[in-house]
């Protein structure tokens, strides 16, 4: 089971997510995403992102972790790629559940 959210907004009064397709191409820099995976949720942030997208990026995540494995699953933020060293997640590998490093 896969599920996505896009989190977008410019406030904290105005940050939704929406849940979207689960593809790699449909990322955007400028904003936040949440992706529900078998065993884990993780919260990608764009470079670009708002602070309250940010912010409700991860609450949209830790809300996911309970609401769809009781609070057992790993739950962990993503830094976009651009911004890191390459040992970092990657946008792709992201959407593909590669093994890769968290700091």
């Amino acid at each position: 089971m896969y599920k996505r959210f896009h989190v977008k907004g410019t406030t904290s009064q105005d940050v939704v997510g929406i849940q979207t397709a689960e593809k790699a191409v449909s990322l955007n820099s400028m904003d936040c995403f949440v992706l529900v995976a078998p065993t884990a949720v993780y919260c990608w942030q764009g470079n670009g992102a708002t602070d309250a997208e940010k912010e409700s990026g991860v609450k949209i995540a830790e809300l996911l972790k309970v609401y769809d494995y009781k609070g057992e699953a790993f739950c962990a933020v993503v830094f976009d790629f651009e911004k890191r060293s390459s040992s970092i997640l990657s946008a792709c590998e992201l959407f593909t559940l590669s093994p890769f490093k968290i700091l």
